[in-house]
C-alpha cells in the first residue's frame, strides 16, 4: 500500500509545490496520509465547494487538507484532485 501509494502520490505532491502549496518532504510522511497547506490567498471554504461539487472526498484540518489515498485509487484521480486545487 505504502509504495503503491507513494508511486501515485509524488507526482502530484510535485505539482501542488509548484503551485505553491506546502507538503512536507517525503522522508517525513506517508505514501498514504499526507497534508497540503493552502496558500494563504486562496480561500479554504472555495476549495472544499469545488472539491465536492467534482466528488473529489479529502479532510480539511483548518487551512490543511488530509489526503489519504489508498490502493482503490489511481492515476486520475490524484491527478483531477490537483487539477481543482490548482485552478482554485
Amino acid at each position: 500500500v505504502q509504495e503503491y501509494c507513494s508511486f501515485l502520490t509524488e507526482p502530484a505532491v510535485e505539482t501542488l509545490r509548484s503551485k505553491g502549496y506546502w507538503v512536507e518532504d517525503k522522508n517525513y510522511r506517508g505514501g498514504h496520509l499526507f497534508g497540503v497547506r493552502v496558500p494563504k490567498e486562496i480561500p479554504v471554504e472555495r476549495l472544499k465547494e469545488n472539491l465536492l461539487k467534482n466528488k473529489v472526498y479529502v479532510s480539511f484540518r483548518g487551512d490543511a487538507i488530509r489526503v489519504a489515498p489508498n490502493v482503490y485509487n489511481t492515476e486520475k484521480d490524484l491527478k483531477k484532485l490537483v487539477s481543482i486545487l490548482t485552478r482554485a
